[in-house]
C-alpha cells in the first residue's frame, strides 16, 4: 500500500476554501521540493528573525575558535567570518553553498564544510564557541537533538558556550489548524506561505508555494514543537550544567516566537 502524495494532502487542506482558488491552481502544476535545494529561493521564503544576526554578531570573540551548524545562504554566517578569522561554517547542501560563494566572493571556500552534521568529527575540546542559528535544532526529532547536542558538549572547551535559538510552539495559533498568508513580489513574482499545524503532531509542517514567472516551485520545511522544559532536558541530558533560555534576541523586547538558548560547558 502507497503512501498519498504529499502534494495531494496539501491540496486537500488547501481546496476545503474558496478564498485561495488561485494558490489551488498554483499547487496542481508545482511539485515539493526540499527548501534545501532551491539556495536561489531560500532567502526570499526566509528572510530571517528580527535581530538575529546582531544577536549572534555580540557573542563571539575575534579570537574564539568557533563552530557554526547551518550556513545556509550566508546572511549571518557572512558577517560573523569576517569579524572571525577562527570560524568554521557547516551545511550538508551544496545548493545553499553554491548561492553563499557567489553572494559573498570574500568567504573562503575551506572555511566551510558540506557535511553532514551528525557524522562530524572533531577532536574532542576544539572549539571554545558553537552557533546553532535559524531554529537549526527544530528541524530534528529530540532524540537526534539529544544525540547531537551530547556530540557538541564533546567538541567544546572546558567553559565553552552553546548558543542557539527555537521556533516557539506557543506561537502556534490555537483554534485553527491551517493559516495561508500571500506575498506579493513583482507583477510576475508571488508566495504564498502555508503553516499546517496538525492536531495529532507536534510538529509545524511549512510550505512555500512560489509563482515565478510562470513556474511554480512548492519549498517543504518540518519543524517540531520544542517547549522549554524539552530544550533543557536535551541540553541537560547532552552534558551541560548551565543552561540559560531568554525570549528572543533582545532583553528589552521580548519575542515569544523565539526562545535562544546560553549553554556553558563546565
Amino acid at each position: 500500500m502507497t503512501s498519498e502524495n504529499p502534494l495531494s494532502k496539501l491540496l486537500k487542506l488547501v481546496s476545503n476554501s474558496r478564498k485561495y482558488l488561485d494558490l489551488v491552481r498554483l499547487l496542481k502544476n508545482g511539485h515539493i521540493v526540499s527548501l534545501y535545494s532551491r539556495g536561489d529561493f531560500y532567502d526570499l521564503a526566509y528572510k530571517g528573525y528580527r535581530g538575529d544576526t546582531t544577536f549572534y554578531s555580540s557573542l563571539i570573540g575575534k579570537h574564539d575558535k568557533s563552530l557554526y551548524l547551518g550556513t545556509g545562504t550566508g546572511r549571518i554566517f557572512a558577517k560573523l567570518a569576517n569579524q572571525c578569522p577562527l570560524l568554521l561554517g557547516v551545511d550538508y547542501s551544496p545548493h545553499m553553498l553554491k548561492v553563499m560563494l557567489k553572494r559573498f566572493p570574500q568567504i573562503s571556500r575551506d572555511r566551510i564544510l558540506i557535511k553532514d552534521v551528525f557524522k562530524l568529527k572533531m577532536k574532542p575540546r576544539t572549539f571554545d564557541v558553537i552557533i546553532a542559528p535559524f531554529s537549526f535544532f527544530t528541524q530534528f526529532e529530540r532524540a537526534a537533538s539529544l544525540k547531537l547536542v551530547r556530540k557538541l558538549h564533546s567538541f567544546l572547551k572546558k567553559g565553552g558556550r552553546l548558543y542557539a535559538d527555537f521556533y516557539s510552539p506557543y506561537s502556534n495559533p490555537k483554534n485553527t489548524e491551517l493559516e495561508i498568508r500571500r506575498f506579493n513580489i513583482s507583477s510576475s513574482k508571488y508566495f504564498y506561505k502555508i503553516y499546517h499545524y496538525p492536531k495529532s503532531e507536534k510538529k509545524l509542517n511549512e510550505y512555500t508555494v512560489i509563482y515565478d514567472a510562470g513556474n511554480v516551485v512548492v519549498l517543504e520545511l518540518k519543524l517540531f514543537d520544542y517547549y522549554p522544559k524539552d530544550i533543557r532536558q536535551i541540553f541537560s541530558g547532552g552534558g551541560f550544567k548551565k543552561i540559560k533560555l531568554t525570549s528572543g534576541f533582545s532583553r528589552s523586547v521580548k519575542n515569544t516566537d523565539l526562545v535562544t538558548v546560553y549553554a556553558v560547558k563546565n
